[in-house]
């Protein structure tokens, strides 16, 4: 037997370039953090809104709008991600409520008894003015992130 050996030459053509400069491209429209950003300061700026300031002046509740801290966005990966916080005591206290209990109902004080005697607790129930602000504020981010996506699309040729 003869051995012979011969050659097989296969020629490809791709356009893979041109579809990962077209994905880099979309991955570059699509950066969110600007939205993120967007959203997150809109929820703050109704957290601000929404809080009790009550009295002016050194008492604690002209403070709880000013401690609602600074937004920083975080970015892993493909997400970006931003979150909304407090740590100041009269805000989450305004926010939760500081019964230990429903009391007299309709923010009536109520007796909470200890040992032999008690105190009276004025009834306070939580206004949940923290998460109002976010529901509210929210609606502008959602449209937000809409409008960035429209216009990823638009730019792109898909709409």
């Amino acid at each position: 037997m003869a051995n012979k050996s011969g050659t097989i030459t296969f020629s490809l053509w791709s356009n893979w370039g041109d579809y990962l400069e077209a994905v880099r491209q979309i991955n570059h429209d699509m950066d969110l953090s600007q939205v993120v950003l967007e959203g997150i300061n809109s929820m703050q700026r109704y957290q601000r809104y929404y809080a009790p300031v009550g009295e002016t002046g050194p008492g604690p509740h002209g403070r709880i709008p000013r401690s609602i801290r600074p937004a920083r966005v975080m970015r892993r990966n493909n997400s970006a991600s931003a979150t909304s916080r407090t740590d100041y005591g009269p805000a989450i206290f305004t926010n939760e409520g500081t019964g230990t209990k429903s009391g007299g109902g309709g923010g009536r004080p109520y007796f909470i008894p200890r040992g032999a005697s008690g105190f009276w607790h004025p009834g306070i129930r939580g206004t949940h003015w923290w998460e109002r602000g976010a529901e509210r504020g929210s609606i502008i981010a959602l449209a937000a992130f809409r409008r960035k996506v429209e216009r990823t699309l638009q730019i792109r040729g898909a709409l």
